[in-house]
């Protein structure tokens, strides 16, 4: 049986991490093997130590680095991880991903300020990494919904990231226009085929972590044959 490839993304502070642990440990007590891969990979992998150094606005503000040469750190960064998940997926693994290559979509392509544009640079972006450097298309990505103002409270309340060595803010989460923008860049690309929107607020509050969990679970069952 072939593996599958399902992505959790959305803004920092969504729960990204959480739910897909979730996903995966149901998965594992359904009887399917199943394995969790995040990006940034920070540590351990040359490209994602790069990421981080742009987060950490080492290049500079956000919206001072090109978006081409950003999105590579990022892409690159997939890529060596590529022959792992590849292999999971011909084992028959359901290979869970916090964070794809739709991140690149909702955090880079909003630095193009024409429309025209930003549609093509999002074409190079899914050429670049799934025709050039050969990475599996995701069978599915959830897109957990959280309004940015609302997400950036949540990032606040979080534990010291060691990639931020010591700072509170990576340059997105800094700047409240790239967040109310990546949140528009999300909503779009999530009515595309493939994905399934998840809201996580209801009347201005945030949903319970078990509630968001079961309908991951109902996105990804469909997927997985649950």
């Amino acid at each position: 049986m072939k593996g599958k490839l399902i992505v959790i993304d959305g803004p920092d502070g969504s729960g990204k991490r959480t739910q897909a642990e979730i996903l995966v440990k149901r998965l594992m007590s359904e009887g399917r093997k199943a394995e969790l891969v995040s990006f940034p990979q920070y540590e351990g992998s040359f490209f994602g130590e790069l990421a981080g150094r742009y987060l950490r606005g080492e290049f500079g503000p956000a919206e001072g680095v090109s978006p081409f040469p950003a999105s590579l750190a990022f892409t690159m960064d997939r890529w060596e991880a590529r022959p792992r998940i590849q292999a999971w997926l011909d084992a028959g693994v359901v290979v869970v991903a916090d964070r794809y290559v739709s991140s690149n979509a909702g955090h880079q392509a909003i630095k193009v300020a024409d429309a025209g544009e930003r549609e093509a640079f999002v074409r190079w972006v899914e050429r670049m990494e799934y025709e050039v450097l050969g990475l599996p298309r995701p069978d599915l990505c959830v897109f957990l919904h959280v309004p940015w103002a609302v997400a950036k409270g949540l990032v606040a309340r979080k534990q010291e990231r060691n990639y931020l060595k010591g700072a509170r803010e990576d340059v997105h989460e800094a700047d409240d226009s790239h967040l109310a923008r990546a949140e528009q860049a999300y909503l779009l690309m999530a009515r595309g085929a493939g994905w399934r929107t998840v809201e996580c607020c209801e009347g201005g509050r945030l949903r319970s972590v078990e509630e968001i969990a079961g309908e991951v679970w109902a996105a990804a069952g469909k997927v997985v044959g649950g």
